[in-house]
Order: structure tokens, then C-alpha cells, then sequence
């Protein structure tokens, strides 16, 4: 509902030749309505002039339910908001605790592997060289050992089954 300029006035503490100055300068936005009165918005007013504490006007008078259930409504939502994104919260701070838990993990374990890594190893393969290449310098310095003399009684155990059938020597 809009002010008249005497309720502007009356609403803001203000004077009606301050309320039309603010008007004809373009402070405050108005319209003249069939009777010649100015109608004023009272967003439009209390924008340029605050209205005074404790005074009520007509028009918050009307409005006063309708904006007490939309605070309600309004408030509501919001609690309902503030709700989910808490919930949201929870679980993104419980993810960031098992990611930080899997990075400390992973931290521990590389430090052991590092460790492992750096640590001397042990000369194992080493000795097995040296002895291996001992064992190779004494098989090279013997002389091979003569071939071996077979006996006539070796040799005739030796021949195949048909020269034994047919007693043929060899």
C-alpha cells in the first residue's frame, strides 16, 4: 500500500516540503494519481529516508503477517540448508581423515623403502665370485688327466649284444 506524502512525511520524521523536494530532484521516485495526490512506494522512500524507530505505518501494519510467515518460511529453509550442507561437511571432513590416514600410510611406507634401499647390501654374491674364481684358476693350472685305458675284459663287457651272439671280437 503506498504512502501519501503526508504519511512519507509522518513515517520518516521528515517534513511534507522535504518528502516533495526529495520527489521533484529525483531522490525518490513517485506518481501522481488521479486526485493529484503523490503515491509513493515505501521501499521507494525508506531507501533515501529510514523510518522512524517504533512508529508503525499503515502500510507495515498490513504487511506485518504476511512478512512474519515468509521470515518463518524463509527460516525454515534455511535451517533445512544449513542441515545438508553440515551433513556435507561430516562427510567430506571424514574422507579428508581417511585420505590424510592413506597419505601418512604411504609416507611410512616409502620411508622404509628408501631405507632398504640405502642400506649396504650384504657382499654375499661377492664371496661366491672369489670362490667361484678360485675354483676356475685351479681347474685351468691342473693338466687335464689322461684319458682312461680300458681292459680287454672292459671292452668285450662294452660290445653290443649281437657281436656277443655272434662272438665276433672286436
Amino acid at each position: 500500500m503506498p504512502y501519501t506524502l503526508g504519511q512519507a512525511a509522518k513515517a520518516t520524521g521528515k517534513t511534507k516540503p522535504t518528502i516533495a523536494h526529495a520527489i521533484k530532484t529525483g531522490r525518490i521516485s513517485a506518481t501522481r494519481t488521479d486526485t493529484g495526490e503523490w503515491s509513493i512506494d515505501p521501499a521507494e522512500l525508506h531507501r533515501v529516508y529510514p523510518p522512524l524507530p517504533g512508529k508503525s505505518s499503515p502500510v507495515s501494519d498490513a504487511v506485518k503477517p504476511q512478512l512474519q510467515e515468509e521470515a518463518i518460511r524463509e527460516l525454515i529453509e534455511l535451517r533445512s540448508q544449513n542441515k545438508a550442507l553440515e551433513t556435507e561437511l561430516r562427510v567430506k571432513d571424514d574422507l579428508l581423515r581417511q585420505v590424510e590416514g592413506e597419505r601418512d600410510n604411504l609416507r611410512e611406507q616409502n620411508t622404509r623403502i628408501t631405507a632398504l634401499l640405502a642400506a649396504p647390501k650384504p657382499d654375499r654374491f661377492a664371496e661366491l665370485e672369489e670362490k667361484l674364481a678360485a675354483t676356475l684358476a685351479r681347474f685351468e693350472a691342473e693338466e687335464p688327466p689322461p684319458p682312461p685305458v680300458k681292459s680287454i675284459a672292459e671292452e668285450k663287457a662294452n660290445r653290443g649284444i649281437i657281436a656277443r651272439l655272434f662272438r665276433r671280437s672286436a
